[in-house]
């Protein structure tokens, strides 16, 4: 199994960089990406906004989605 690559925080940040100057501005107002399983798909929200969606093969096979969960849980100290 692989760890949350920095592909990923690539593409979230560039994700927050391609949103609107009101929407970074929420983001920033309200910090903290929640991330969840909607069928195929993985959605990254912060602050009620959805600012990336990326399908889940994205990730590759040898990513398992619960243990990246728990790890971006830790690394936001929840």
């Amino acid at each position: 199994m692989s760890k949350p690559s920095a592909r990923l925080y690539d593409a979230l940040d560039s994700a927050l960089q391609d949103s609107t100057d009101e929407q970074r501005q929420a983001i920033q107002n309200d910090p903290g990406t929640s991330a969840r399983v909607v069928g195929d798909r993985v959605t990254f929200e912060a602050a009620g906004i959805t600012y990336l969606i990326l399908e889940r093969s994205w990730f590759g096979p040898d990513v398992e989605w619960d243990e990246f969960n728990e790890a971006h849980r830790t690394e936001r100290g929840l």
